[in-house]
């Protein structure tokens, strides 16, 4: 019996601890501002947003800010959409491989409906990707 409730006080306390150090994903994106979701239809980004989408044509799961990504994890995503305002020098995204802004850039997105959005050329891992001027 003793045993049993040892083991039963072991379990809470590893369960209690568990919770206190992992950060959930939830706080993990508030503290970065990324947000995931999933698109009721074709193009569906928040207003000011750039966000990246899982199916070509702006279809399927999306990740994406309001504000550079230095460690996205959106992983491999086909389509995008830079939602963002008209600013000028904060108005562009250059999006990267690599975290930290590494590796191949992949281009950069124009804002708005007209120019902001499209499909990369093939399958591209959004690594990071930082908000900033014309290129």
């Amino acid at each position: 019996m003793k045993l049993r409730m040892l083991l039963a006080g072991g379990a809470a306390t590893i369960a209690a601890v568990g919770l206190m150090t992992a950060p959930s994903s939830a706080a993990a994106q508030e503290s970065t501002g990324l947000q995931f979701g999933r698109s009721a239809q074709a193009w569906d980004c928040p207003q000011g947003n750039v966000c990246f989408y899982e199916g070509a044509d702006g279809t399927g799961s999306w990740c994406g800010s309001a504000s550079s990504i230095p460690d996205s994890g959106c992983g491999i995503r086909r389509s995008f959409f830079n939602n963002g305002y008209a600013s000028p020098g904060q108005d562009h995204v250059r999006v990267y491989d690599y975290a930290n802004y590494g590796g191949t850039m992949h281009g950069c997105l124009h804002y708005g409906w007209a120019e902001g959005r499209g499909n990369f050329a093939g399958a591209v891992n959004i690594g990071s990707y930082r908000w900033g001027g014309e290129c």
